[in-house]
């Protein structure tokens, strides 16, 4: 074991950009990720029983929230190296400017002062350029066939038209798409722009160390440094955890594991603030559909690939209160159409013969809509997880829908339905089929703030009350975005990690790119020093497990990705240094924008199909926020207690086992009522 300057936990957006820039500026980094390091080549892509499961428990986690009688927040959350950017849909949006002036119920505003969309602009084109985020066009050139719209895209436009509104293409983190539609599931082809492409191999290059496949369980303050305690993970199971070490010693450690996971690792470790838990954010995610006449080949093309900012508006009073939110086209979502309950709107009968009939047609008539929005951030963490099974945990989240959320849900269903219905389609409410509200953009449980009457941790994301702790992902995010969240956390990160390294007299850290370093450019400064060691931990891993790795730009994973397949000679899906560094967008091209305050059209739709030309006259154009759509920070909470008593864990198993058993057993009697009904018209 070595003692380092600076412990990561977490490498997804937050973590990767935080281990960067201060491998960068010449600091002893260490990374520790839950996940495993999965090639790009074992990603899987197809609806087999086998790929299916090894997705939902290998690259993703599943948080099933609420408690027995309460409404609760179901979260995805990636847990893999990269993060939630190896299992994201690459849509890359800036948060519009109004979201950073919102006000929580005591009338304050909740984002920290000097802390706006024009604060976060040049750090928002930092991380378009590193990625990069490509601009998707109606139309493309032969060359970059690639980024031309889908067909199901410009079905919906012209079907947005119809109805006066307007669609955009959307700005997207991939190269080279292949179309194969399963960006959710990890790219096998290498073309979304994940971390692993950039900032990771960047840190690695600058002399980080990366260990995939250990779960750090809490840190605690021992005189003047951090220990990080946790242990290696085998599997993605409850049982496939070795015993608790301590992982690493460090003068500083920034977790970055997630909104919820690093809300629950500050709660474990005993940090005690009023916010801490609290103003939990599912970014008003609802799940909706459509089966339209004219097909639109849903399986086909990027994962999301239009947006519409119609009904995206300031205004809290009045006609357009409740239009906050977005709306995104997407892929078909397999699993989530087909494996969920009755059909809601689609049919009358969900069941039997008539979800037969709906869906026969599915691939090549269905179309997934994404609506994302504003919420009240009425969500909170009432006790610790519990590890059920491969891949999903029990959470006590609460998650009591606030009057406001809901209005915005039923002005989208409504909205949404009258142009569905006005080209002759069928609505599809697949959020109806859900026990819970579901999210696959937490925010909040770790809110910044001016002070700790205000938040859980600073504007540059250190905790208030624990000297060299802090935390940089999405936890810190004060309030919803209405937009895809991961681009403002990316720039949240980067505009704190200029502030830090400026501290250590490093600006040159802050301003080397990713791409610079992987083509063999270092930043100027003094070497970087080597890790120091320290006594080795009282509790050791069992015999034949790897020991932790010396600090010094490598990547390791404690297990091999598939049984029998060793993990890659780099480390996994990390490219190794000598790799091609990612195409750099041109830095003129212009991103299509979220507005700052009005739609830039409030009719004039984009008419636009397969081999059509630019959106028609009166189509919107880019919004004055300038030149990209995008996302934001939020939060608060109660008193964290430190490590739960057995009684807490006990209470808290049989809160959430009961809240699961009775979902269950909901779900049976329901089937038995539908196939008892329909036993005659299935033979």
């Amino acid at each position: 074991m070595a003692r380092y300057d600076v412990v990561v936990v977490g490498s997804g957006f937050g973590g990767a950009i935080t281990a960067f820039r201060y491998a960068a500026a010449g600091l002893r980094v260490l990374v520790l990720e839950r996940g495993l390091a999965i090639p790009d080549a074992e990603l899987r892509q197809s609806q087999a029983p086998d790929d299916a499961f090894r997705v939902y428990t290998r690259y993703q986690s599943t948080y099933l929230g609420g408690q027995s009688g309460d409404t609760g927040l179901d979260v995805l959350s990636g847990t893999v190296l990269g993060g939630g950017s190896v299992v994201y849909s690459g849509a890359s949006l800036r948060a519009p400017s109004f979201v950073f002036d919102r006000v929580g119920a005591d009338g304050e505003r909740l984002w920290p002062a000097g802390l706006d969309r024009r604060a976060l602009d040049d750090h928002y084109a930092t991380v378009e350029a590193n990625l990069p985020v490509t601009q998707l066009r109606w139309q493309a050139d032969p060359a970059e066939a690639w980024r031309q719209v889908p067909r199901r895209g410009s079905v919906w436009a012209r079907a947005m038209a119809q109805a006066g509104r307007t669609v955009l293409p959307i700005p997207q983190a991939v190269a080279d798409c292949v179309h194969c539609g399963w960006c959710n599931t990890g790219c096998r082809f290498g073309a979304k722009r994940d971390l692993s492409k950039s900032y990771l191999p960047a840190a690695v290059e600058l002399g980080a160390t990366v260990r995939a496949g250990v779960e750090v369980l809490h840190v605690q303050r021992v005189l003047d440094r951090w220990l990080v305690l946790g242990a290696e993970r085998r599997g993605p199971g409850p049982l496939d955890l070795g015993p608790e070490i301590t992982l690493a010693e460090a003068d500083e450690v920034i977790l970055a594991g997630g909104a919820i996971a690093s809300t629950l690792l500050l709660m474990r470790s005993g940090i005690a603030n009023p916010h801490l838990g609290r103003h939990i954010s599912g970014n008003a995610d609802l799940p909706l559909g459509a089966f339209l006449p004219e097909p639109v080949d849903g399986y086909q093309g990027v994962a999301m690939d239009t947006v519409s900012f119609d009904w995206l508006r300031p205004e809290t009073s009045g006609e357009h209160a409740a239009d906050k939110f977005i709306v995104i086209t997407q892929h078909m979502l397999p699993l989530a159409s087909l494996v969920l309950g009755h059909g809601g709107s689609m049919a009358p009968d969900g069941w039997g013969l008539a979800r037969k009939h709906a869906y026969k047609d599915y691939g090549r008539h269905f179309l997934g809509l994404a609506v994302i929005g504003l919420d009240e951030q009425e969500g909170s963490i009432d006790g610790p997880e519990i590890h059920l099974v491969d891949g999903v945990r029990l959470l006590p989240l609460r998650y009591p829908v606030a009057a406001g959320t809901r209005a915005v849900w039923d002005r989208a269903r409504t909205v949404l339905r009258e142009v569905v219905e006005g080209v002759g389609g069928t609505f599809v409410d697949l959020a109806r089929e859900l026990a819970n509200p579901q999210t696959a953009h937490p925010l909040g449980g770790a809110r910044m703030g001016a002070d700790r009457s205000r938040g859980v941790v600073d504007p540059d994301g250190r905790v208030f009350g624990a000297p060299g702790l802090s935390v940089l992902d999405g936890a810190i995010v004060p309030s919803a975005l209405a937009v895809n969240p991961s681009l403002t956390i990316a720039a949240l990160v980067e505009r704190a990690m200029a502030r830090r390294v400026a501290e250590l007299d490093r600006p040159d850290a802050a301003r080397i790119t990713p791409a610079e370093v992987l083509a063999g450019a270092r930043p100027p400064g003094p070497a970087r020093p080597a890790a120091v060691p320290v006594p080795p931990p009282t509790t050791r891993p069992p015999a034949g497990a790897p020991a932790p790795d010396p600090a010094g730009g490598s990547i390791t994973t404690t297990t091999p990705t598939t049984p029998g397949v060793a993990p890659s000679s780099h480390g996994g899906g990390v490219p190794s240094p000598d790799s091609p560094a990612p195409p750099v967008r041109a830095a003129s091209e212009p991103l299509a924008h979220a507005p700052a305050t009005l739609p830039t059209s409030a009719s004039g739709g984009a008419v636009t199909g397969p081999g059509s030309a630019e959106p028609a006259a009166g189509a919107a154009a880019p919004g004055p926020d300038g030149a990209v759509a995008a996302s934001g920070p939020g939060i608060e909470r109660l008193p964290a207690t430190g490590a739960p008593s057995s009684v807490g864990w006990g209470a808290a198993a049989a809160g959430a086992l009961g809240a699961l058993g009775l979902r269950l057993l909901r779900r049976k009697d329901e089937v038995a009522a539908a196939t008892a009904t329909h036993e005659e018209t299935d033979r």
